[in-house]
């Protein structure tokens, strides 16, 4: 290098590809480059390992550290410190032909009114890159050339005039966008230009150059004399997120120079894809099955009622309740979140029984969408797709989602608690807080879902004992007022609650909780006169719901698939000592069954926490399967095989509503029953009882209060001299 000042300064930004850096450097002291010139290296490595090296093999380089800001602001940092009046911008997996350099001054020192001129790139068998330089990007061209439709529109006008520079010609040609994989301006420009703009962090840096330069009367040009082979995308080859960053890049680019609402419609359909019509897709079946008959076939049993009877009072009178429905033990109960969602759907859109159904409907469609992004985010797009498909046709699923109860939101905040944890150990800390939230938000729904926050502790102490930044750090004055208030803000109305009633939800949840593990192993029963379920019991009925989640047609294939999936999840668990994304599922399918063996109670209310855990557990091992290719086609069958038979079952068995699913007749049997009642009673005032299985509970004829309030005359809670008597078979409903 000479001794004198330089005249061009080659900056180059280096990221994590040392060997390509070093064959970019001697191609460059090879080139013949007449003009005095300096190099310059921004490191952006995470931990810097390149220096010492490039000292000894190229020691007039001078070498810069910066933290990674992105591509852009690291050039920035480069010119801040260049003494060139010409900046040459150059990607570090380049090789410089000859002359490369040289050609381009030569040409951009003649006319200045010349912004920026680039190189032409060629491949390693120096073939060029057959889409360089392009015209300014717009939202009507960025919807031909960078979407879906490019794949089916390869020849089209729009696009072969978007990109006009020719690989075949010997001619510099102007363009309105110049790559700047290897790209020569003026210093004095670049800095009058503003730099790069730091919140692009990688791609549409051209662009957003391109524009200003235009907007300065300035022109772009490729010069064919000029060439570099770019070793396309090894700097960026399997860096986690690199497609995220490209949208998150474009997305800035369109909302900078063309507004937010312009920037987000031509996003939006930039991301149409092949994921994107199968999600969809997916979406469309699970929702079809979920609103097909749910006018007639909707489940509506008595506890339904109570939070119907809560929620219209909400509306009617705003008494606003503190808590909800009673659970097995009196002096516990269920939270009010379920009846205040109620309320709001009445409230907006009448206090018919079906719209409860339709919001519990929505609910679970946001689900599946967000299993797949759960899926996705933890492991890949492929076992995301698996995950939303298998969720979206599950029977059990499926009944959950149509029956407008509390436990309906369940796997939606389930799925929201997963991937919060997923994103805390994974280095988040700020995720900490809306764990807890979700875990006050799922109490609020169940309390048998507290089983989740046994999890949160398994994971909170293993960070502790690994002295993991994500675990300490929330133990941090700040981390705990607000959990403190993630938490406080969804159990505000229990906590009311309990302060007028004697601690019930905390003190008698405690003790409840207590009594249950002592209960599990023997040591205490102070209900020795109530039969309780046997082990049998608790595995027959979850052998049941687990071939209704899974595959209804056969209970052993079920379960076959369900344990050959967790233990094969336990030995990858082993072998790659704790991978914390697989140890979040296996844990989460693990403590949940525990708690339902401990609780020793068949309850359908507990079953909706594993739809999440299960589901993405099976999803993880077929993908596994999937991969190997002497099981591909086999897989594919038996997987589209199990989906087409749930479908089929679920439709030829009433939506499971009725014989084989339980939980009475639906709800059209119900108000021709409660149209029977109105009509007896001839505008009469009357009481209401019930009679048979379930009638020893309080809530058994509130679904029949709430219809008969619905058509003008409801029962009557004083003594009166009619008394309508009402049991229930599978398909009927009998007045007396």
């Amino acid at each position: 290098m000479l001794k004198n000042k330089p005249v061009i300064s080659i900056i180059i930004v280096h990221y994590n590809i040392k060997k390509e850096l070093f064959i970019c450097l001697n191609s460059i002291y090879k080139s013949g480059l007449n003009a005095p010139f300096e190099i310059i290296v921004v490191d952006h490595d995470e931990q810097p390992s390149v220096e010492r090296e490039l000292k000894n093999k190229f020691p007039k380089v001078r070498y810069k550290i910066h933290t990674n800001t992105g591509w852009g602001d690291g050039v920035n940092a480069g010119v801040d410190i260049a003494r060139g009046e010409y900046l040459y911008f150059l990607n570090p997996d380049t090789i410089i032909f000859p002359k490369a350099i040289n050609n381009l001054y030569n040409f951009l020192k003649k006319d200045k009114n010349i912004g920026v001129t680039s190189s032409i790139l060629l491949h390693e068998n120096d073939r060029p890159h057959e889409l360089q330089g392009s015209l300014e990007l717009t939202p009507s061209k960025a919807i031909v050339v960078y979407s879906f439709m490019n794949k089916f529109l390869s020849m089209n006008k729009i696009k072969k005039a978007f990109w006009p520079f020719n690989v075949n010609t010997n001619k510099p040609t102007r363009v309105e966008t110049a790559p700047l994989t290897a790209a020569l301006m003026r210093k004095d420009v670049f800095i009058k230009a503003g730099k790069f703009d730091k919140r692009f962090f990688l791609y549409f840096e051209e662009y957003d150059l391109g524009k200003r330069l235009q907007k300065m009367g300035l022109k772009s040009y490729i010069v064919p004399n000029s060439k570099v082979i770019h070793l396309w995308g090894q700097s960026t080859k399997g860096k986690k997120g690199i497609n995220k960053i490209f949208a998150q890049s474009r997305f800035r680019y369109f909302k900078k120079y063309y507004g937010l609402i312009p920037a987000l419609l031509t996003e939006g359909f930039l991301r149409i894809n092949k994921t994107f019509f199968i999600l969809l897709s997916i979406i469309g079946v699970g929702a079809f099955l979920r609103l097909s008959q749910i006018n007639t076939l909707m489940p509506f049993i008595g506890d339904q009622g109570w939070f119907y009877l809560s929620a219209r009072d909400i509306i009617l009178t705003g008494q606003i309740p503190l808590v909800g429905i009673a659970s097995s033990h009196p002096w516990l109960h269920q939270g009010a979140l379920w009846t205040y969602l109620l309320a709001l759907t009445f409230k907006f859109f009448g206090f018919n029984p079906v719209n409860g159904a339709y919001l519990s409907i929505l609910i679970d469609i946001i689900a599946i969408f967000s299993i797949y992004k759960l899926g996705g985010s933890m492991f890949s797009k492929k076992i995301g797709l698996i995950s939303a498909v298998l969720y979206a046709t599950s029977p059990l699923v499926i009944f959950n989602a149509r029956m407008p109860y509390h436990t309906s939101p369940i796997p939606l905040f389930s799925i929201l608690f997963i991937f919060f944890l997923y994103k805390w150990i994974n280095g988040n800390k700020y995720y900490f807080p809306f764990i807890i939230s979700s875990l006050a938000l799922l109490y609020n729904l169940e309390i048998a879902t507290s089983i989740f926050s046994a999890i949160v502790v398994l994971f909170l102490t293993y960070g502790i004992f690994k002295k993991k930044v994500w675990a300490t750090e929330v133990f941090k004055f700040k981390f705990l007022i607000l959990s403190c208030i993630a938490f406080t803000i969804p159990m505000l109305p229990m906590i009311i609650y309990d302060l007028n009633h004697g601690f019930p939800q905390t003190l008698g949840f405690i003790a409840w909780l207590g009594y249950k593990l002592l209960n599990t192993v023997g040591i205490l029963n102070i209900h020795s006169n109530i039969t309780t379920n046997s082990w049998m019991d608790l595995i027959t009925f979850f052998n049941l719901k687990l071939s209704r989640l899974l595959f209804s047609q056969s209970i052993i294939i079920s379960l076959f698939i369900y344990l050959s999936s967790l233990i094969y999840v336990f030995i990858k668990l082993i072998k790659q000592r704790l991978d914390l994304n697989i140890g979040i599922i296996a844990f989460l399918n693990l403590f949940i069954l525990l708690g339902l063996f401990i609780a020793k109670t068949p309850s359908d209310a507990y079953m909706p926490m594993l739809f999440a855990p299960v589901i993405i557990l099976i999803s993880y091992f077929i993908n596994t399967l999937l991969n190997i290719k002497k099981l591909f086609i086999l897989v594919i069958l038996i997987f589209v095989l199990l989906l087409v038979s749930n479908i089929f079952f679920l439709v030829n068995n009433n939506y499971l509503i009725g014989r084989d699913g339980g939980f009475g007749p639906p709800l059209e049997i119900r108000k021709i029953a409660v149209k029977e009642i109105i009509k007896k009673a001839d505008q009469q005032k009357y009481n209401l009882i019930g009679k048979g299985d379930g009638s020893q509970f309080e809530s058994f004829t509130m679904n029949y209060e709430y219809l008969t309030w619905l058509l003008g005359n409801p029962p009557q809670k004083e003594k009166q001299s009619i008394t309508y008597s009402v049991s229930e078979k599978y398909d009927s409903v009998i007045i007396r």
